[in-house]
């Protein structure tokens, strides 16, 4: 599906009632092509009882304040550029239903931001999934997550011990899953343990 795009008009918002558990949502538009611009429409649903299915987005803000644009039902909305990087990666496969704290709350509107805070518990508990955006891959992000996807195969419970060193990173000789009898050496592996403090310390 494709929204008829107007280039020459600014999206604005339909108003949220502040009165009961009103949100909107994003539904994202599928495309495999980085080219392609971003397209979505905003849907309106209440929290109370059953309502559509949806994705919470938590991602990493960045620190640059340039701006990018998608299309929002056919409309120019401007977003960070590390939310459209994000959005392209969301969307390659099919439509995908989000909230995404940006796009989701008219952030000029200081009544509507206050209440939409205010619902923040019960929009994160009420997703059926909450995705995690950390930013492109970089510092040897990739091995990161592959070494800690091994070390949550582990299972819920490690036991850590410390191994002398500079940084916080630093103090996990192995790892050893409770009751299970698995380990996972960690020892020799500090430009690992440099990589996930880098990504640890984004501006998440």
């Amino acid at each position: 599906m494709s929204l008829s795009l107007n280039p020459e008009v600014e999206f604005s918002y339909k108003s949220l009632s502040l009165k009961g558990k009103e949100i909107r949502l994003l539904r994202l538009m599928p495309s495999a092509d980085i080219s392609d611009p971003i397209e979505g429409e905003i849907i309106h649903i209440s929290l109370e009882g059953t309502h559509l299915p949806y994705e919470a987005l938590s991602y990493e803000w960045g620190i640059t304040q340039a701006k990018e644009c998608i299309f929002l039902d056919g409309q120019e909305f401007d977003v960070r550029e590390n939310l459209l990087n994000a959005l392209h990666q969301l969307r390659r496969h099919e439509d995908r239903v989000l909230w995404v704290d940006a796009i989701c709350i008219d952030q000029s509107n200081v009544l509507e931001r206050n209440h939409q805070v205010g619902q923040m518990g019960s929009i994160y508990s009420g997703a059926w999934r909450v995705v995690v955006y950390l930013g492109p891959e970089g510092n040897e992000s990739d091995h990161v997550i592959d070494f800690l996807s091994k070390l949550a195969d582990l299972g819920p419970r490690l036991s850590l011990k410390p191994l002398h060193g500079k940084g916080p990173m630093k103090q996990i000789a192995f790892c050893k899953a409770l009751g299970s009898g698995k380990t996972f050496e960690c020892s020799g592996e500090e430009d690992i343990w440099d990589a996930v403090e880098k990504m640890f310390r984004r501006p998440y």
